[in-house]
């Protein structure tokens, strides 16, 4: 992981954990096949969210109810940015050919991501993507792509069409939103977003949209 960030006046601590995993339960993108499900945790942006709450608060709270931008500032514990217990359940619950989770710049970022490793294209239905609230709301106020914004907390997973149904039913079992968005198709397909019976390509993000908050300020 690598990331640049502007106007740093003090050291930075940087973290690495390495672990080890039998071979046969390593998950690889290259295992991804045309045809596999793609199904998404959560929705989108739940870090991003929590970033527009805790930093441009004041400004919000101006516009909305103060609850509602609690609510955004709890998004990092509640649904959470941590993916561990929607990734082991899927591993647990059936066939799982890869697993990916968007970050800065992303889903759609992280879709393209997914695609180039596994030398895939993909079809994404956009009406399928949960947008979680206040985060739509926010980033309709400050006029951000909620596709484009940091979206750590939500999980990418590939699986076979016979598996999706039982990965999705053992991480709702967490109270967890996992909904299938769309299928893997053969490179030459392109990765689209599907929306109101058209297709485009999938949208590209230079950066993060949440820079642009910045920018702005």
């Amino acid at each position: 992981h690598t990331e640049i960030t502007a106007g740093l006046e003090r050291p930075i601590l940087v973290g690495q954990m390495l672990g080890e995993v039998e071979e046969q339960r390593l998950i690889r993108k290259e295992n991804i096949r045309p045809g596999d499900r793609v199904l998404l945790t959560k929705g989108v942006p739940v870090e991003g969210t929590a970033i527009m709450a805790r930093e441009m608060g004041a400004e919000l709270e101006g516009e909305f109810p103060a609850p509602l931008v609690a609510r955004g500032r709890a998004f990092l514990d509640d649904p959470g940015i941590s993916i561990v217990r929607e990734a082991l359940a899927a591993c647990e619950a059936g066939e799982v050919h890869a697993m990916h989770d968007p970050t800065e710049g992303g889903l759609a970022t992280a879709l393209w991501e997914l695609a180039e490793a596994a030398g895939c294209g993909l079809r994404v239905q956009k009406e399928q993507i949960p947008i979680l609230e206040p985060g739509g709301t926010f980033c309709r106020h400050f006029g951000l792509d909620p596709l484009g914004t940091i979206a750590s907390g939500a999980l990418l997973i590939c699986a076979p069409p016979q598996a999706a149904p039982g990965i999705s039913a053992a991480i709702r079992q967490f109270g967890l939103k996992c909904v299938d968005i769309g299928e893997v198709l053969p490179a030459e397909e392109g990765v689209t977003l599907q929306q109101g019976g058209g297709a485009l390509p999938m949208p590209r993000f230079g950066q993060d949209e949440i820079t642009r908050l910045f920018d702005s300020s």
